[in-house]
């Protein structure tokens, strides 16, 4: 049975203001229950900490699921899918989930792998026929399966795709595969992590090719209901007909403008739709694989998905295959995903010591995915009943780097991050604010500092990209004489920031006057020392009319220059100079 559907188009529209709405800091709470098992103090206590997320946070609605040893625990929804309507959120919900797509498209190729369809570790030019390679500017190898699962195949962050138009449902994938032949690879395989939704997509090409079928298609009908959900899916036109959808809110400047619904082309790495109840079962299906109760994967096959991929104390960031994982974060191995974006924020994470699982969705991204992951760690301690917070990575202070190693500046999160001494004192300006730096110890990565305000969050909220209170700054190990070349940025040691130094060149070189200027779709300018591109990043020059983005999501990318034309072009996206 085929269900290809090659007269449906994508809609490739971004999602659409309609109205502004006040922000929702009185947001009605309404709790609406599912069929759950916990104790009256379980779902009290989860129920206060979703609560003071919604609140601190100002989200519109939030569903959530948690199973244990089986059971379902908690199943409810919070606030409204619907403003407009003062529709409630009820575990049934359907709402955009974004980047969890990735962890249904990655574990499929797992089994994929296991029927012995594909190798993990075959060149991705053996698995998808129109795989032709990228533009490179380091000589390394192709790609493997494995390489992409683990973010570790040097692709950008996105395909050069970029239609003009709608695109046939079945064609969306392998159009994209054949945009990667106009790309150019950030990093050699297997260099370091690099996040790659393209990656993602053409993992997604190879479900196509080994099933014969369209991808969404086949994830959708039969992939995702053999996890128990019936009622996901990867592309819109599939939701059941009496599918209730949470309208997706974006934050501007105090209020909330709803969004329409839409189709993304980056199907496999970004457009499922799914609930809370459907998670729900989804979890339980892998939580509840075993030896002798296989389930869509043998248990052998999935466990080996959560094993850390090529880990190193250069590389710190531990991924996988389809899941990032974490030994500490949450006092036990927690194995998870974040999706999110501007209109909406998710969260899956397992916890299989515990036989434990955490779904969270939500249908407004304006706050850090990391809060989601510390409200499941919070999740698990009510759970077993332990208080506790997980122990600390950091061991007692020894060997750290010496200051002058590591003053100067690097990007982080796409800004600017200035390490500067003051007498004795390391402080870092960060956007607007001066932060003070204090050692913590010693992790596996390098030397750790908290950094602080004076002021406390009171200056810092509005001002920097991150939450303080959540992150450190990790100082590599660095050679007696030499300088660092990288700082990390670690998210709670649930993630990291690979964060570039950027000297300031002296004098400033006549190419960055030639490329500064106006475009139609940003601005090059060259402030402080710095050549930046408005909505790309920092840059620096590789070699005539060819510059590396520096820092931020598009890390290590390539933005070339035609001045002939008066063109800039990343990724397949042309500015033309005004």
């Amino acid at each position: 049975m085929t269900f290809k559907r090659s007269l449906r188009s994508i809609c490739l529209l971004a999602a659409l203001p309609l109205l502004l709405f006040t922000s929702c800091a009185g947001l009605f709470l309404q709790t609406w229950p599912g069929d759950e098992q916990g104790n009256d103090e379980l779902l009290d206590e989860v129920d206060g900490l979703v609560r003071s997320l919604m609140r601190e946070n100002e989200v519109p609605g939030l569903a959530i699921g948690i199973v244990h040893e089986g059971n379902t625990l908690v199943l409810r929804g919070y606030g409204e899918a619907d403003r407009e309507n003062n529709t409630p959120v009820t575990p049934e919900t359907v709402f955009r989930a974004y980047s969890l797509a990735k962890v249904f498209t990655g574990l499929e190729v797992v089994r994929l792998a296991e029927e012995g369809l594909i190798d993990l570790d075959a060149p991705m030019s053996a698995v998808v026929p129109e795989w032709s390679g990228m533009h490179s500017w380091e000589p390394g190898g192709t790609p493997t399966v494995r390489h992409l699962l683990a973010h570790r195949g040097g692709l950008p962050r996105n395909a050069p795709f970029h239609p003009s138009g709608p695109v046939p449902l079945d064609d969306a994938l392998r159009l994209q595969v054949e945009s990667m032949a106009d790309a150019w690879a950030a990093h050699p395989p297997e260099t370091r992590y690099k996040y790659s939704n393209a990656g993602y997509n053409v993992l997604g090409r190879s479900i196509e090719v080994a099933r014969g079928e369209s991808f969404a298609a086949y994830m959708s009908f039969l992939a995702l209901p053999e996890y128990g959900m019936h009622r996901s899916t990867y592309f819109t036109d599939f939701l059941p007909e009496d599918a209730q959808l949470a309208t997706g809110y974006v934050r501007e400047r105090g209020r909330f403008r709803p969004t329409r619904l839409y189709d993304l082309n980056w199907l496999a790495s970004g457009n499922l739709f799914t609930s809370a109840a459907d998670l729900v079962a989804g979890m339980s299906t892998l939580l509840e694989t075993t030896p002798g109760h296989p389930g869509p994967l043998s248990y052998e096959a999935l466990t080996s998905t959560c094993e850390p991929q090529y880990a190193s104390a250069s590389d710190p960031e531990r991924t996988g295959l389809a899941w990032a994982t974490n030994e500490r974060f949450a006092g036990e191995l927690m194995v998870w995903h974040q999706g999110g974006d501007a209109d909406a924020n998710a969260l899956l994470a397992l916890f299989p010591e515990s036989r434990t699982g955490v779904c969270i969705l939500t249908n407004c991204g304006s706050y850090e995915g990391i809060r989601l992951s510390v409200l499941a760690a919070d999740c698990l301690r009510a759970v077993q009943a332990n208080p506790e917070p997980a122990p600390s990575a950091l061991s007692s202070r020894s060997s750290a780097s010496v200051p002058d190693q590591f003053t100067g500046r690097y990007v982080a999160f796409g800004e600017l991050l200035t390490i500067k001494l003051e007498g004795s004192r390391i402080k870092a300006d960060f956007g607007p604010a001066e932060l003070r730096m204090e050692q913590a110890g010693q992790t596996a990565a390098g030397t750790a500092y908290t950094l602080s305000h004076w002021l406390g969050d009171v200056a810092t909220d509005a001002s920097i990209p991150v939450d303080l209170e959540l992150v450190r700054l990790i100082v590599p190990p660095v050679a007696q004489g030499e300088h660092a070349v990288h700082l990390w940025l670690a998210m709670s040691d649930h993630g990291y920031e690979h964060c570039p130094w950027y000297p300031a060149p002296a004098p400033l070189p006549a190419s960055w006057a030639a490329v500064a200027g106006e475009y139609d779709r940003c601005e090059v300018t060259t402030d402080d020392g710095a050549l930046r591109m408005s909505g790309v990043g920092y840059l620096r020059e590789r070699e005539p009319g060819y510059f590396q983005v520096v820092g931020g999501p598009f890390d290590s990318e390539t933005v070339t220059q035609d001045p002939g034309a008066g063109t800039l072009t990343h990724q397949g996206i042309q500015y033309q100079r005004l």
